[in-house]
């Protein structure tokens, strides 16, 4: 079981995702589950761990979800500014449409570079069925930093294709699809 009161274990956790997406291997997949327990890994232990990290896949349990991003979210606010991209990036994993974490995300684009953000993002709206607007407004934004022949073109199709195909053909990765179309030059149609 997971305290909501704990602020050590939460502090962990954020660690624990930090550490994992800072890891040059990245991380793969992030979900959310009812219960995240050793069942997962091949253990017997059937208590709810709150997060497991293993070999670039991240399970978070829903029983610790709110109490994470509660937590993340007064990181925002307090910390000192060295640790408020950690809190933010966990707000944005936890809530999608988290636009405290977006605008302190937007902050670091030049310092923690594209790729950490791009992959924040990715995580983020394959893990929520309800991903809006904020998520995917930032990925544009992070995107259009770069020039666009730098742009991983079928990176951002199969996004969009896995979103989509994920979350019920929801309105907002083809929203990003036409953005991403409208951008490219002429004649670079995907």
């Amino acid at each position: 079981m997971l305290p909501a009161s704990d602020d050590g274990r939460l502090q962990w956790m954020v660690d624990t995702l930090w550490e994992a997406l800072a890891r040059p291997q990245g991380v793969e997949e992030f979900v959310i589950l009812p219960v995240v327990n050793d069942y997962l890994i091949g253990g017997v232990d059937e208590t709810d761990k709150g997060l497991l990290c293993s070999e670039g896949h991240l399970a978070l349990s829903m029983k610790a979800l709110v109490p994470l991003h509660r937590y993340c979210r007064r990181g925002l606010v307090t910390a000192v500014a060295t640790m408020r991209v950690r809190y933010a990036v966990v707000a944005a994993l936890t809530f999608p449409d988290c636009s405290d974490a977006w605008s302190q995300l937007a902050t670091e684009i030049s310092q923690s570079g594209a790729p950490l953000l791009l992959t924040v993002t990715r995580l983020t709206l394959l893990a929520h069925p309800k991903a809006g607007g904020d998520a995917w407004s930032f990925r544009e934004s992070v995107v259009h930093t770069m020039p666009v022949e730098k742009w991983d073109i079928p990176v951002e199709l199969n996004l969009i294709e896995a979103v989509a195909l994920k979350h019920g053909f929801a309105y907002y990765p083809w929203s990003h699809f036409g953005w991403l179309i409208h951008q490219l030059p002429p004649g670079d149609y995907p």
